[in-house]
């Protein structure tokens, strides 16, 4: 379900906020942060010399100069990373490979075989072989996590894993998320070496075992806020809604009908018995989803998940720093656009539970909050003025934080 309006809960009242209008304050924060974002980072993104980031500010301000062209690296939870021409992101092995125990450490030795000896890091040591993975392929991993793991004792104590009784330690949803938290600021406990057990809350060898993990992170923070940078404070919002149970991290990046695992593949190849909505023809009007060879136009919770998720949502309303006569616009709104509206609602309604509620319908006569109140500002004559003003807070707060919310 696409979530359209934000409701205020007091029936009396029967307020609501419309959903595009969240879009265009989130806009407007998300322009304002972007200026704010020239702290700079760790590195120049070279291989001699890769980006490591710690705040929000750092990932947003290299995201929002990032191009095509010359392969890019980064080094996120003591994985050395590329970004390539199309800003894909893949994973080229443990940057802690020459110094085991540190695992974000890169020595000489490390770099110099990377120049001298190009593909000396096996593949097998790569997430995905060393590829830039497709969503599908990431989901996958999440919910199967062995795809990409080693099987035997032997081969995990070869790759630094500590012993561990089963694969499904690694994929239990809180740690992921914590682990991802983590990436993000580049804790110092990335770095720390023990003989502790517990997958759970040990991130460093968390991402040894989930090798798969650091790629999405940069995926989802750096590629996809560089063609859309609402998309870093939405991501955001998604993570906050799957450690709050709404979403698990599989759904977010892709939907479960549409993964090549057998137990969860419709072998029918259709999906008659749900009703899904996603864009379909020239116009990519919203219509019902009928076959899984068309999941891929719908994706995950994510918006930038579905088919060129990233540069359809790229599309944005100016959104001026003083308030307009009329109000803005896009000048192609698309599905992606609606997922956007559709997190965005759902994580105001988390945030502020008993306040407001998340819906794709309007209860009758309900009453229309006026965008500028929404958009800017609220007037001092506004109704609900002090709670858009706490919704305003902790939306530009999102924009800037990488904390849990």
């Amino acid at each position: 379900m696409l979530y359209r309006y934000l409701i205020h809960q007091d029936p009396n009242l029967n307020l609501y906020i419309e959903g595009l209008h969240l879009l265009f304050l989130l806009q407007r924060l998300v322009d304002h942060a972007q200026v704010d974002a020239a702290r700079s980072a760790e590195g120049d993104g070279t291989l001699q010399n890769p980006w490591r980031f710690r705040d929000a500010a750092q990932w947003m301000g290299c995201a929002s100069k990032l191009k095509g062209g010359a392969d890019q690296y980064l080094v996120v939870a003591g994985r050395l990373l590329k970004k390539d021409n199309n800003r894909y992101i893949s994973d080229q092995g443990p940057a802690w490979r020459s110094q085991p125990g540190a695992a974000d450490a890169v020595s000489p030795q490390f770099w110099a075989l990377q120049s001298t000896a190009p593909g000396a890091v096996s593949n097998a040591s790569k997430a995905f072989d060393g590829e830039a993975p497709k969503y599908r392929q990431v989901a996958e991993n999440i919910v199967d996590p062995g795809r990409n793991l080693p099987d035997s004792t032997e081969e995990r104590k070869a790759a630094g894993l500590p012993p561990v009784s089963s694969w499904a330690v690694v994929n239990q949803q809180p740690a992921m998320v914590r682990a991802m938290r983590a990436f993000l600021r580049n804790d110092s406990a990335l770095s720390a070496s023990t003989n502790s057990e517990n997958i759970a809350t040990y991130n460093a060898s968390y991402s040894r075992m989930q090798t798969m993990l650091p790629v999405l992170t940069a995926a989802m923070f750096l590629a996809e806020p560089s063609r859309n940078m609402r998309a870093f404070p939405i991501n955001l919002m998604l993570l906050d809604l799957a450690e709050r149970g709404v979403y698990t991290l599989d759904r977010i990046v892709w939907h479960p009908y549409d993964l090549r695992i057998p137990e969860r593949q419709y072998s029918d190849g259709n999906v008659e018995a749900e009703k899904i909505q996603g864009p379909l023809g020239v116009n990519r009007g919203l219509t019902d989803v009928r076959r899984i060879n068309d999941m891929h136009l719908v994706g995950g919770a994510m918006p930038a998940s579905p088919t060129k998720g990233g540069d359809l949502g790229r599309m944005k309303p100016n959104i001026p720093k003083n308030r307009p006569k009329n109000i803005p616009q896009f000048t192609k709104f698309d599905y992606i656009h609606q997922k956007e509206i559709s997190v965005v609602a759902r994580w105001c309604e988390a945030i502020e539970p008993g306040t407001w509620h998340a819906s794709g319908t309007l209860p009758e006569g309900a009453t229309p909050i006026e965008w500028i109140d929404v958009v800017y500002q609220p007037r001092t004559r506004a109704p609900l003025h002090e709670k858009l003003q706490g919704l305003q807070t902790q939306i530009n707060s999102r924009t800037r934080s990488l904390d849990s919310m």
